[in-house]
């Protein structure tokens, strides 16, 4: 009553519930004004009544956690758990059989009662439970000790009389089963388990399959591929390496290898060289492709790296007579003189193969940059060497300042490279190609192009004369040459086209002139 009335002067304006009332102020219970005695007594009264709520709030708190707790807690066993505990005690009688039926139904009323009061709790909503039926408590009572009699009588008879102690026997055991009968249902739960897991893996055995396939790998793949990779071992001049054909079957796949073929066991990596290791991998590799259906393509990245130059030649053939054959083949590398040859292999092919040169490079912070139809710098002929650095010349600006040693670097790069191409110049053009550093073979017909004059002499003496001047030497400081501009540059661009021309128009009457030598005159008739 007290916290209504505080309730209703909080309500009323006199004071809030948490703010003290003060002398004057209207007594919550009579409205008599309060005097100072009787506001002393009130807020004795005030602090007891909140003292003694919030400790009986807190007790009946706590006894409410408890008793939900212990609710929760509570194990009440399912229907069919119960229905095999008393399996056993149902066949002693009808009257048992009807005490299992009610212990059974009542312990399932408890069970939806239980589930029906924590709803209620969860919810805040206290609902009428459903009621439980009377409870078997007494009559379950009763036949234990009728049981427990039964047993200490059939102690107390004879012990020959085996109806009677078998009887007994069976009780017990009956009892030990009970006591244990959670363990033995685990039990035999795992052993049906354990019998479905064999069953699955001797479902899953890959034996089977293995030994299948081992069969008719041997019979289809085995043959064909042995034979093709020691095609490709004979091509890539391997057949002095004493090697064997090895497979097995591992979980279903098909394993092969090209062992070395020695009484002891022995590493390829430890015997081989590193270029007969690579040729090696390289049969493999072809031996493994001709089997592949169709005509896909093939991408290798440098794959001549450690091989001497005949074994790099065979490869670049190789991979030239699968183009032939109809595959499109991506050569990427490094190796100029690998380079060369795919080349040469591909113009010397029937039918000839197609072939697209670009390079790969980098500017500035980039890289990955692709350049169409070009080569790089150290394979380009004379012809195109001239036109780079022609573009370079022009990309110069006209004002450009040559003090600087931005400019300096600039043109030391552009003369060593017109300096390279002068010493290209003589053996690409002046010579004939006779012999060049990234080809393999010496073209002798070529010779009937070549002748090499004192006026080409003295041509290409002062103009390497010059370009060496501004390329790579330290000069000494008393002849420090100033640096070219760009009319020195294109001069000298023009002094090496002009030569070229030259060289190029007198090739070509020599050719015919010489070309008439290799046949005898024809005779005049009278």
């Amino acid at each position: 009553m007290y916290s209504f009335a505080r309730q209703f002067a909080a309500e009323s304006g006199v004071r809030p519930e948490n703010i003290p009332f003060e002398v004057g102020d209207p007594c919550p219970v009579c409205q008599r004004g309060l005097t100072e005695a009787e506001l002393q007594r009130l807020q004795r009264f005030d602090q007891f009544i909140r003292g003694a709520a919030a400790a009986a709030s807190a007790a009946a708190q706590t006894a409410l956690t408890e008793a939900v707790k212990t609710l929760s807690d509570l194990q009440i066993s399912q229907s069919t758990t119960l229905a095999r505990s008393m399996a056993e005690f149902a066949t002693l009688g009808e009257s048992q059989s009807r005490i299992s039926q009610e212990v059974i139904a009542y312990l399932a009323a408890a069970a939806t009662r239980r589930e029906a009061a924590l709803t209620g709790i969860e919810a805040g909503e206290f609902l009428p439970f459903p009621q439980l039926p009377p409870s078997p408590a007494e009559n379950i009572r009763q036949q234990s000790a009728l049981l427990l009699a039964q047993a200490v009588t059939l102690e107390a008879l004879p012990a020959d009389d085996q109806e009677r102690l078998a009887r007994a026997a069976e009780l017990r055991d009956a009892q030990r089963l009970a006591e244990n009968l959670d363990s033995m249902i685990q039990r035999c739960a795992d052993l049906k388990l354990r019998q479905r897991l064999g069953n699955c893996r001797a479902s899953l055995d890959t034996r089977q399959v293995s030994t299948f396939a081992t069969r008719r790998r041997r019979e289809l793949v085995t043959p064909d591929l042995r034979s093709r990779i020691l095609q490709e071992i004979a091509y890539l001049d391997l057949s002095h390496v004493p090697l064997r054909f090895e497979e097995e079957t591992e979980r279903g796949r098909n394993l092969f290898d090209v062992a070395l073929d020695t009484r002891q066991r022995a590493e390829k990596s430890r015997v081989l060289s590193e270029g007969e290791q690579r040729a090696l991998g390289i049969a493999c590799f072809f031996a493994e492709m001709g089997r592949i259906p169709g005509r896909h393509g093939i991408i290798v990245d440098d794959p001549v790296s450690s091989l001497d130059h005949q074994r790099l030649q065979k490869v670049a053939r190789r991979l030239v007579k699968e183009a032939v054959e109809g595959r499109q083949v991506v050569v990427f590398t490094h190796h100029l003189v690998f380079y060369q040859e795919l080349l040469s292999a591909a113009a010397a092919a029937d039918p000839q193969v197609p072939v697209v040169v670009n390079v790969m490079g980098k500017s500035g912070d980039r890289f990955g940059l692709i350049s169409e139809n070009d080569e790089p710098w150290i394979a380009k002929k004379v012809v195109r060497r001239i036109e780079a650095l022609r573009q370079r010349s022009n990309a110069i600006p006209a004002n450009v300042n040559r003090d600087t040693d931005e400019y300096r670097r600039l043109a030391k790069d552009f003369y060593t490279d017109l300096r390279e191409s002068w010493e290209r110049l003589v053996e690409e053009v002046l010579l004939g190609g006779v012999v060049e550093r990234f080809a393999s073979g010496v073209k002798t017909q070529t010779l009937k192009e070549v002748i090499v004059e004192d006026n080409d002499y003295r041509t290409i003496f002062a103009a390497m004369k010059r370009v060496s001047e501004f390329s790579g030497h330290d000069m000494a400081a008393g002849r420090q040459l100033p640096s070219p501009d760009l009319d020195d540059m294109r001069r000298d661009l023009d002094a090496i086209e002009a030569f070229r021309l030259l060289v190029q128009r007198r090739k070509t009457a020599l050719r015919d002139r010489r070309a008439a030598l290799e046949e005898p005159p024809l005779a005049r008739l009278a």
